[in-house]
């Protein structure tokens, strides 16, 4: 199903789910790993690569960070609380999604930006009406790709702005 994940100089959005938290998240690293010539490894440092989730608050209540794919099922599951000294916040925030605006408003590097949203169901309201906005009106060669366990998990708004990718469903020939 994966493949249905199209990486090209065409915008588009995907809501990509599996009750899977690790294989969707590795799923999607490996197919923008392999369809823009990057290591996976180092892929969330690449310029046109955003990468949104949980955040990580310093002392005064700001985000200094989005909280890593591992660290996030670690705070799932109730064994993390912190990084460092510093607070995860427990919902993706308007001011996340202002900074993800922000970046699909320079251009790009390359060719194209790609925006993940890990665990979409966390944003608040404000969120996503800001990011509902922003998928409706996108101007630069940007994709989202935003995950999350269940196709309900999101508003019905955001949902109808995305293409579905059940990784949990196998088709059968």
């Amino acid at each position: 199903m994966i493949d249905q994940l199209r990486i090209d100089d065409i915008s588009r959005n995907y809501l990509v789910i599996s009750s899977d938290t690790h294989y969707r998240y590795t799923s999607i690293v490996s197919k923008i790993s392999e369809c823009m010539g990057l290591s996976k490894e180092n892929i969330l440092e690449n310029p046109d690569i955003k990468y949104v989730s949980l955040p990580i608050m310093d002392k005064n209540g700001k985000c200094i960070q989005s909280l890593s794919n591992t660290d996030l099922l670690l705070n799932y599951y109730g064994l993390i609380e912190k990084i460092d000294s510093n607070k995860i916040g427990n919902e993706i925030t308007i001011d996340q999604i202002r900074d993800v605006i922000s970046f699909t408003q320079i251009s790009a590097h390359k060719n194209k930006k790609i925006v993940i949203l890990n665990d979409a169901a966390r944003l608040n309201k404000e969120a996503s009406s800001a990011l509902l906005k922003t998928l409706e009106e996108v101007s630069s060669n940007c994709s989202f790709i935003l995950l999350c366990n269940s196709s309900t998990d999101v508003y019905e708004t955001i949902r109808s702005r995305c293409q579905l990718i059940n990784l949990d469903t196998t088709e059968t020939s």
